[in-house]
Parts: C-alpha cells; structure tokens; sequence
C-alpha cells in the first residue's frame, strides 16, 4: 500500500467504527423507546378545586392550575405515554398545552371524596378510576406522580432498572413516597380499593396514603430504592412549602 494511502486509510477506519459506535448507540435507544412504549406510562393525580380537603394549604384554584400548567407542559416534552386524571371535574384549563402533546390523554371527572378524610382518600379514587378504565395492561408498569411534580430530565434511571430487575412494585425508601411509585395493574386495584376503604387523615398521620401504600407495598416483590427525582420547582399541596425533588 503507498504509505501516502496510509493517513486516508486511517481516517475511513475512525469513521467506519465512528459510524458503527453511533449506530450501535442509535439502536440501543430505539429499543429502550420501544420497550417504555410498550410496557410503561405514567399516571398524573390532579385536583384542580380541593373543596376544603383537610391539611391542604395551596387551595387556590388560579394557583393550582399554574401548577399543573407547568407541569403539563413539561411532560408534553417527554417520551412517555401520560395519562392525566382531574378529580374535581373542573373541566380543561390546558387546551393550549394538550392541543399539541400526543402524549398525553387528559381527563377531568368528578370522583368520590370526602374532604375530611384527605388527600389520600381522594387521590386513592383517582387511581382506582385510571386503572378501571384506561390501564388495563396486566404487565404495563404504571409510574403514579403528583400531578404538580414533572422532572427535569428524564426517567432513564427509573425505566432502566425496571427494565433489568422487574419489580412488582418500585417505591422510594424514605418518607413522602407516595409522590410516585411505580407498580403493575393488580396492585394499584389492590391499594387503592385498601385507601378508599381506610385512609382517613383526620385520624392521623398513620392512616394516611403513603403507610397504606408501604403496607400494601410488603405482600408484594418490591424493590425499595434509595432515588430522588429533580423536579420543576413547585409547591407541596399539604404544606405548601417549596420542592425541587420528588
């Protein structure tokens, strides 16, 4: 070969596994697309009006709808199927958003509560409506969020480690998990029909939707995990208190 050949050789060479890495690459991210398409959606909780729910303080309606405005608009630029359930039948302040967002399917229907027994109790209707009538994939993996919180980046983390472990049940390792969690069909029926049944935070803080979603959590395969998702900044509806992470 004329040694003038050599460095032009050389460089097709670089391109060659340049184009094979990249390729390769492209791949990967199409069939972890494909699997999350297939096997994964999220669930947004929302209550646009709280009709005076117990021991929640970001009760203005105005406010509220900013929000899920903010958070909407965020999941609309993300790769997930997003289902989004209102619970107060407010109707849609968010046409602007949804018009242009494939992604996600947005509901608003007046659902069981009772303001006394709190949050939980409503937010267990919520999801027990979404998984009777729009979630019927036994092995789809449901991510149930708080409709406010919408993440910064993305949910590689979570949708890899489902994908290599296969949990029942993902659910955060600390306090407050009830933000989100990750489990099958069968299981949300199974909770939520327990905090429809028992969740009552006028009796205290141990009947409420995050210990009944822990003790549900034990009678399955549950990976707890030690994970913090950055989130849009926001507000919490109960204290009303900044978050940046879920």
């Amino acid at each position: 070969m004329n040694k003038k050949m050599l460095p032009f050789v050389a460089f097709l060479v670089v391109i060659f596994v340049l184009v094979g890495a990249y390729t390769a690459i492209k791949w990967q991210q199409h069939r972890v697309q494909q699997w999350t398409d297939n096997n994964f959606v999220v669930l947004l909780t929302m209550t646009i009006d709280p009709a005076g729910t117990i021991k929640t303080r970001r009760c203005d309606i105005d406010t509220r709808i900013k929000d899920y405005r903010q958070s909407l608009a965020r999941w609309a630029e993300l790769p997930y199927r997003v289902i989004a359930i209102e619970s107060s039948g407010y109707g849609n302040p968010f046409a602007d958003i949804l018009e242009n967002s494939g992604n996600i399917t947005y509901i608003s229907k007046k659902l069981p509560h009772i303001p006394a027994r709190g949050k939980g109790y409503g937010e267990a209707h919520i999801i027990r409506y979404a998984v009777e009538n729009f979630l019927n994939n036994q092995d789809e993996y449901i991510m149930k969020v708080t409709g406010r919180y919408a993440p910064a980046a993305d949910l590689s983390n979570i949708v890899q480690l489902l994908r290599s472990k296969h949990p029942d049940v993902m659910l955060r390792d600390r306090r407050h998990h009830g933000h989100w969690y990750v489990a099958k069909r069968d299981f949300n029926l199974d909770f939520s029909a327990v905090c429809i049944e028992k969740c009552d935070e006028s009796t205290g803080s141990e009947y409420d939707f995050d210990e009944y979603l822990y003790q549900t959590s034990n009678r399955y395969p549950v990976m707890r995990v030690n994970l913090s998702i950055e989130v849009l900044p926001t507000f919490r509806g109960s204290a009303n208190d900044p978050v940046y992470s879920m």
